[in-house]
């Protein structure tokens, strides 16, 4: 293990300069040059200096480890939250307790035990349709003391000391649709979801801020594919609706509507323009390539951690709001 001693020897620093430079709770008076703090900080790693966080939380009489909740899905948007909360917990030497579940009675057992271990904070994805649950547990494990950042909170939860980083989907259905126009779609059908509705309702009120009647599905439980199928057939047969623009709820969906289409030898990119969301592998894989909004999991994951550690530490943390990107592919 890397001492004080062995770093202050490779910087040319006192131990004492070392420690005001890496302890997480320095003296209000202690200051270093910028210019020092980031030499000694390279001396630091360099050596491999980690920083023993067990011990420091002993001290303080809670837990080093960090909860991390997130969705128990297939999805990739997941894989990518958790790759960069892993990333900057690595590198601030942060131990992680996973906690995969997509139910409300799960995120009570999660803030439940984050409470009885004594967590140092949490971070939330919660990606199941909001409940005034939710916000009654973040509110009971903040009043507790705790510390947490919630991933797409989108301002429902407003616990003291919880901060939010949102995904700004509604404008990435905005981008979605100002795509669907110029390419000159005359009908325009968006496949909705009640659990993040935001990305539709930026889709739809694009559209009919250019004076057009977006067509809504609000539920593929309620129309089966084979029934959106069989309209998207029916509309295509009247040439006066060409081209048709559809922007669907996730990426799964949009391809599954190009694959369909495809075998009813529908010209997808001509006749039919199809977007969805979240730029899953599969979009850039099947044929034509899926038009799609990538949302930038992998920052909220990074910034998420970074958040709560300043919170830990006593530093002011502030919410923000992340942009997707819109990624053009022959789909649309």
């Amino acid at each position: 293990m890397v001492t004080l001693r062995e770093i202050a020897a490779a910087s040319g620093y006192s131990i004492a300069v070392v420690s005001r430079v890496l302890s997480p709770c320095p003296h209000e008076g202690a200051r270093v040059a910028e210019k020092t703090r980031e030499h000694i900080r390279a001396a630091a790693l360099r050596l491999g200096y980690r920083p023993n966080r067990t011990a420091e939380f002993l001290k303080r009489g809670g837990s080093p480890v960090i909860g991390v909740y997130v969705p128990d899905s297939e999805e990739a948007h997941p894989a990518e939250l958790v790759k960069g909360i892993c990333l900057e917990a690595g590198l601030n030497s942060f131990p992680l307790a996973f906690f995969y579940d997509a139910t409300i009675d799960g995120f009570q057992r999660f803030i439940q035990e984050a409470i009885n271990f004594r967590n140092c904070g949490v971070i939330a994805f919660p990606a199941f349709q909001f409940n005034e649950r939710i916000a009654e547990l973040a509110d009971m494990y903040c009043g507790n003391g705790g510390h947490m950042v919630m991933v797409n909170n989108l301002g429902r939860c407003a616990a003291p000391d919880l901060i939010s980083i949102d995904i700004d989907d509604s404008n990435g259905g905005a981008m979605v649709a100002e795509r669907l126009l110029v390419r000159g779609c005359r009908r325009f059908l968006t496949i909705s979801n009640q659990i993040f509705p935001e990305k539709h309702e930026g889709f739809c009120r694009k559209i009919e801020s250019a004076g057009k009647t977006p067509e809504i599905i609000t539920s593929v439980k309620e129309f089966n594919m084979e029934k959106i199928i069989s309209m998207l057939l029916s509309m295509h047969q009247n040439k006066s609706n060409l081209p048709i623009g559809i922007f669907a709820a996730s990426d799964r969906e949009a391809v599954e509507i190009i694959t369909m289409l495809a075998k009813c030898n529908v010209k997808i990119g001509r006749d039919i323009l199809i977007a969805g969301y979240g730029n899953q592998y599969l979009a850039a894989q099947v044929h034509p390539g899926l038009t799609t909004v990538a949302q930038p999991f992998l920052t909220a994951g990074r910034n998420s951690l970074n958040k709560l550690s300043a919170m830990i530490y006593g530093k002011e943390a502030e919410s923000e709001k992340l942009m997707p990107e819109l990624i053009i592919r022959e789909s649309a």
